[in-house]
């Protein structure tokens, strides 16, 4: 489509008609043409006119009944958030009250985290002196990448038992509480007096409650000196 020669903006077709007209008086009278010629031009001028001046009283009152109306609405908003806060700390307030003023119902009884089946697996770094690094984390099912630990666990709890050289693990029931430690690695510096000996450790995930998964496999770590 081609490009009008006149203005198609509001304000812009009206500046252009002022102009338009006080030059079409001129081109009458150098064509010789009747007074009457431009009456018609006129008129729809005038209408355009009056129905512009409306309509841009009506867009400016408009921005000012939206404006009000935003304000109206957000002190209705915060007047409402205002109530609500006030009603739900009162002990007589129930769930059938919330839901009679379709306000969400919550829930002021945390389910209990249940311990997972879940295992850490143990990994001791023995490089530093009197120094051991317990490092813990999850498998995942297909046992190629590892997470810290599982949703439902707050942190890992660690059991050690210090022993002699070559000696086996000792049952779960015979280690001692070492650590519950939330990220890994939990790290302890280890008396002189043990150099050389062994240490066997176990975790176990731990929920927010106390309540504990399975232990895992143990993991030994030497005491250097």
């Amino acid at each position: 489509m081609a490009t009008p020669w006149y203005p198609r903006n509001d304000e812009q077709l009206q500046a252009f008609m002022t102009v338009f007209l006080a030059a079409l008086t001129t081109v009458m009278t150098d064509l010789g043409l009747a007074a009457t010629f431009d009456d018609a031009l006129i008129a729809a001028d005038t209408a355009f006119d009056s129905a512009l001046a409306t309509h841009q009283s009506s867009q400016a009152q408009a921005q000012t009944d939206r404006t009000a109306k935003d304000a109206a609405k957000d002190a209705l908003i915060a007047e409402l958030t205002k109530v609500v806060f006030q009603l739900r700390p009162n002990p007589a307030f129930t769930e059938e009250h919330a839901t009679s003023l379709q306000i969400p119902v919550y829930d002021t009884t945390p389910s209990p985290v249940v311990a997972g089946s879940e295992v850490p697996t143990l990994e001791i770094d023995t490089s530093a002196p009197q120094h051991h690094r317990v490092l813990f984390w999850q498998m995942t099912e297909k046992g190629t990448l590892a997470r810290a630990k599982p949703s439902w666990a707050r942190a890992c709890r660690i059991v050690h038992k210090i022993v002699a050289t070559g000696q086996p693990a000792p049952a779960i029931e015979a280690m001692d509480f070492l650590a519950t430690d939330s990220s890994t690695p939990y790290e302890w510096d280890i008396p002189g007096s043990e150099v050389g000996k062994d240490i066997w450790y176990r975790g176990a995930w731990e929920t927010p409650r106390g309540e504990l998964g399975q232990w895992s496999d143990p993991a030994k770590g030497t005491v250097t000196g």
